[in-house]
């Protein structure tokens, strides 16, 4: 489980792929791009439904984060993706 955005596919990221592991740009797969949960920063579920619009306009602004994946821990403790919150999404609602 992990996030692969357009800024990973669109980006110099599939090229630094294709010579790091020598290999043709036709052959890089999506999941090649995909940043793993464990090692993005993730927020809870439960946070989030507690937080102001303007709560989470403030973290991306105070980070250099695009994108926060919103977890939820199942039964056994491990996290479940619940959920995405874009910078950008957020800035669109706030300008209106």
């Amino acid at each position: 489980i992990g996030l692969v955005t357009a800024y990973d596919i669109l980006g110099d990221r599939p090229m630094r792929y294709v010579q790091d592991h020598r290999t043709r740009r036709s052959e890089v797969r999506a999941r090649d791009m995909m940043t793993p949960l464990s090692a993005l920063r993730c927020v809870e579920l439960r946070d989030v439904e507690r937080s102001t619009v303007a709560a989470v306009a403030r973290m991306f602004d105070e980070t250099s984060l695009t994108h926060v994946p919103v977890v939820e821990s199942d039964d056994r403790g491990a996290p479940r993706l619940r959920g995405l919150l874009s910078a950008a999404r957020v800035r669109r609602l706030l300008a209106r």
